[in-house]
């Protein structure tokens, strides 16, 4: 659960064959929006912060090239923790003799300290479709960011 976000993003519902998917984002209609949500590290030493976006290929991505900056909030203002640049381009391999494949992709955002931090998140090219989260998660530092749908293996519920 967010501690809170953006008046306006929309909780958008995929299918799979098997399931229903979700994503956080700003909406169809409002594709080229900037968007913000507050997490929390409710660990007493600092931990890393994972972001899992959705991403496609063959490239160009249809989901726009994203600039995320993570601060905190401070009495001064804010603490700019750490600024990165994705390319949600799935990394299946370079086959052009598909069509458009959906993906998840994970991105470790850096260390963040114990307490609340944001997540903003602004797109930097128009592509028609909004960039789209599918999971955030604060776990051990350390904790490396492969797979298909992010640290699996890492995420067990129990596991820190």
């Amino acid at each position: 659960k967010f501690l809170s976000h953006k008046d306006g993003l929309v909780r958008e519902r995929f299918h799979s064959a098997s399931q229903d998917l979700y994503a956080l984002s700003t909406g169809r209609q409002n594709p080229n929006d900037f968007g913000w949500l507050a997490v929390a590290n409710p660990y007493n030493t600092d931990r890393s912060l994972f972001l899992s976006f959705m991403a496609s290929e063959p490239a160009p991505s249809i989901y726009p090239q994203t600039a995320i900056r993570v601060y905190t909030k401070t009495m001064d203002g804010e603490n700019l923790l750490t600024k990165v640049i994705v390319n949600p381009i799935s990394s299946y391999g370079d086959n052009e003799m598909i069509d458009v494949v959906n993906s998840i992709k994970t991105v470790n955002l850096g260390i963040i300290p114990p307490g609340p931090a944001v997540i903003r998140w602004d797109p930097l090219e128009r592509t028609g479709k909004p960039f789209r989260i599918t999971a955030v998660n604060v776990v051990m530092s350390g904790t490396k960011a492969t797979g298909v749908l992010g640290p699996a293996v890492d995420m067990r519920k129990g596991l820190y």
